[in-house]
């Protein structure tokens, strides 16, 4: 129900503010609101990467005073979660080599 308002409204999901209190990353909340909106749950676009961009969203339409040039942001250990994930592959394609 939530969903098609937001739909029809063409509001942000605000699902996209929700991070996770443990790993710093979007909570599990956007991706059963990509779910219900027909829209893959993973594989070519970072859940990360989306909600960063839905947070921005969210902020230009709910929060008072947020700059037109406002950017996405992630949190610090989004970026350690992608390095990690960066090692790993360099590691598994240096053992397949």
């Amino acid at each position: 129900m939530a969903l098609n308002i937001f739909k029809q409204e063409g509001k942000p999901a605000l699902t996209a503010a929700v991070v996770n209190q443990e790993t710093g990353l979007c909570g599990s909340g956007l991706g059963k609101w990509r779910a219900e909106a027909g829209l893959p749950t993973h594989g070519e676009v970072d859940q990360d990467e989306l909600a960063a961009r839905r947070r921005v969203q969210c902020y230009r339409r709910y929060a008072p005073k947020v700059p037109e040039d406002a950017v996405k942001f992630h949190t610090p250990i989004y970026f350690e979660d992608q390095e990690r994930r960066r090692r790993r592959v360099e590691r598994e394609a240096q053992q397949v080599a």
